[in-house]
């Protein structure tokens, strides 16, 4: 690991990943400290997998209502 970075992002919330990475782009030496997982509480327990389940159960709803098309699905 590096000892001199010209920045140092506290925090890889959704905000500080995107801050990290975008000034490596810029051609910065960079770290990012975060305590948990990065990406944060909405990137990896909250909001996204949230999204996802619900998407996930919308088309599991869709999929009993093909019976009525003559399609036949088995138990999801």
């Amino acid at each position: 690991m590096a000892d001199k970075y010209d920045v140092v992002v506290i925090g890889g919330g959704p905000g500080g990943y995107v801050a990290a990475i975008r000034a490596a782009q810029l051609g910065m030496k960079v770290a990012c400290v975060e305590a948990q997982k990065l990406g944060g509480v909405c990137n990896n327990w909250g909001c996204i997998p949230t999204k996802a389940m619900l998407e996930s159960a919308k088309y599991a709803r869709k999929a009993a209502d093909l019976a009525a098309y003559g399609v036949k699905v088995g138990d999801i």
